[in-house]
């Protein structure tokens, strides 16, 4: 077993050894380059309680606190070196891979299908989108904690060991929350009772159902679902073809992995489309020989279920952002190479054919090795990234603007901007492509034309303070004062009502207690009016009532710079510094607010009174 641990270590690293100095890439910029909540550690409660890309200020319903806990890991340890980032991801790889190992032989006891299929897993071309793309890290740790959710759940049924318990409910709890894909282990654990006879009904199955309850309550409440749907035109029965047609995909891209690539979109199928048939018949034909087999042969079944089963959470049924990507084949693909391990490891044990065997594993070990070293180029340079995704799939609207965007970040803003026109010839609706737009005439100098963009935009959303502050600015550039001063009083009118609006939405919410909606409308009133006074100092109160102390300092520290003679402001102050025991700033800011004439609570007094000098 040692040596094929140190088989694997090793051959992971030089795999992937030429994409540790790749680029930040998509969505490597709100996970990481532009989040500020991983830069610093005290902001490590907002990745439990926020969507994992606010710190970058991109709202979504992304909930994944423990992949963002190890972007926090990694920035304490390099910064914004891409290097370490990269490292990290390939270190998860070889530990899923070695996981694979280790569930392969605690299931089928045979050490040489254990290597070849951690070894096929390892080297595969189809993983690269989860190892060398930094924001593919929530696929590597969901499928790390659930294979070790899964062994310890064995090894728990098998030796009642608490220990064994304690590791499977903690690898599950950081599953879920490393990615919401993680639910479906417990459909996984239920394949492996049908498959290998073992009752599903302990205290095992029991605990990982009630921290699935859990992670569901707290799901639906915070974020309203489980899932991160998007908003779509299309039904539920014209997206299921696109499922079938994805498994055929799959399977191509597994036996024959050319042209990988980031975006395939979501086109909508027919039945008829033979990608669609052939999906349908290979999805139904292989479930039911896997319940007929499941008898007499365990591996065949127990692969073609996890397979077919661990597709359907990115089925598409439920509308996600695309029919397929390559990166949900992480997990699934496990089950291929079982078999495949299996077929190969039969060929090597026969006498007459173990030659055969021998050299069929040495050219898929080349094969597959020089296309994943290959693979890794395409992730290395965001404009080669989008350039390479747009030669295989031509008419992606979102792929012409991220690059545009890669243009826009080397300063190339002429090809910026051809990018963002085409983007727009090919889906008019993607509204964000005119903010993009309007930077890049900006920086040219081009203001008229920029001008025409943010107008297109106003269109679309009238009341947005940011596009009419821009305007403003532009208006300023040509020398426009009518239209400046129009824009101007315009703002100012809203800036008031949406002030109000929010900040009497987050008094109510906090007046019945809810205390998390009333910092969303808080937050939204500062954002219009960075500030106003009078809600910084009420979100810092409900700071207070929370015990984010730290949060409620700034937040009062602000007003008060802008407000400096407040009664109210310094009694906060006083409050926020006595919790975070610095007794002479509060005792400071308490004799100041009764000096403005603020009634001071004598309990609170009284409390300061052992710490006067």
């Amino acid at each position: 077993m040692f040596k094929q641990i140190v088989v694997i270590i090793l051959l992971g690293f030089l795999l992937y050894l030429n994409v540790v100095h790749g680029q930040f890439i998509w969505d490597d910029f709100y996970c990481v380059k532009y989040n500020e909540y991983i830069k610093n550690i005290s902001n490590i409660w907002k990745l439990f309680t926020e969507a994992s890309s606010m710190g970058a200020g991109v709202i979504s319903s992304f909930y994944r606190p423990f992949q963002m806990i190890t972007y926090m890991m990694d920035y304490q340890l390099w910064g914004l070196n891409v290097v370490g980032y990269h490292i990290t991801n390939i270190v998860l790889h070889i530990l899923v891979t070695l996981c694979i190992y280790w569930l392969t032989v605690i299931l089928f006891e045979k050490q040489l299908l254990a290597s070849l299929t951690s070894i096929l897993y390892l080297i595969h071309p189809i993983h690269t989108e989860t190892v060398a793309y930094i924001a593919g890290r929530a696929e590597s740790l969901a499928a790390l904690f659930i294979l070790l959710t899964i062994i310890f759940y064995i090894k728990y049924a098998y030796s009642k060991n608490i220990v064994a318990i304690v590791l499977m409910i903690v690898s599950y709890a950081i599953a879920l929350l490393s990615k919401e894909y993680s639910l479906v282990t417990l459909v996984l654990l239920l394949v492996y009772g049908l498959v290998f006879k073992k009752k599903m009904l302990n205290a095992g199955f029991i605990f990982l159902f009630l921290v699935s309850s859990i992670y569901i309550v707290i799901r639906i409440t915070v974020f309203k679902s489980i899932t991160f749907g998007i908003n779509t035109n299309s039904s539920f029965l014209q997206r299921i073809p696109g499922f079938f047609v994805a498994i055929y995909q799959y399977l191509r891209i597994m036996f024959l992995p050319f042209n990988l690539h980031m975006e395939y979109g979501n086109a909508i199928f027919h039945f008829t489309d033979f990608r669609a048939i052939i999906g349908i018949v290979f999805f139904f034909s292989s479930l039911i020989g896997a319940f007929i087999k499941k008898k007499t042969d365990k591996l065949f079944s127990f692969s073609i279920f996890w397979f077919n089963i661990s597709l359907l959470p990115v089925a598409n049924i439920y509308p996600i952002n695309a029919y397929m990507a390559e990166h949900w084949l992480y997990i699934p693909s496990i089950g291929f190479f079982l078999i495949l391990a299996r077929l190969l490891s039969k060929l090597c044990i026969k006498e007459k054919r173990k030659y055969l065997g021998r050299i069929i594993i040495v050219f898929l070990l080349l094969f597959y090795s020089f296309l994943t070293i290959n693979q890794n180029n395409y992730w290395k340079n965001f404009i080669f990234f989008c350039k390479r995704t747009l030669k295989i799939s031509p008419y992606s609207a979102t792929m012409y603007n991220n690059l545009g965007n890669a243009y826009s970040d080397t300063g190339q803003y002429r090809e910026a901007i051809a990018s963002y026109q085409k983007a727009l010839e090919l889906d008019p609706a993607m509204s964000g492509v005119y903010y993009n737009l309007a930077d890049a005439y900006t920086a040219l100098g081009e203001y008229e034309s920029a001008i025409k963009s943010y107008k297109k935009l106003l269109v679309l959303n009238p009341d947005d303070i940011n596009i009419l502050r821009s305007l403003v600015f532009l208006y300023n550039k040509i020398q426009d004062k009518t239209e400046m001063q129009t824009l101007q009083k315009r703002i100012k009118i809203l800036t008031m009502e949406l002030v109000q609006r929010n900040y009497s939405l987050g008094n109510k919410f906090k007046d019945e207690g809810k205390i998390r909606k009333a910092i969303v409308y808080y937050k939204k009133a500062l954002e219009v009016d960075p500030y106003n006074v009078i809600v910084l100092n009420e979100l810092a109160s409900v700071y207070i009532i929370l015990g984010q102390y730290e949060e409620a300092k700034n937040l009062l520290e602000k007003a008060n710079e802008l407000v400096p003679n407040s009664a109210v402001i310094h009694n906060n102050l006083a409050v926020v510094y006595y919790y975070l025991k610095n007794y002479e700033s509060a005792i400071e800011y308490c004799d100041s607010a009764l000096k403005l004439g603020y009634e001071v609570s004598s309990r609170f007094i009284e409390l300061l009174r052992p710490h006067r000098k």
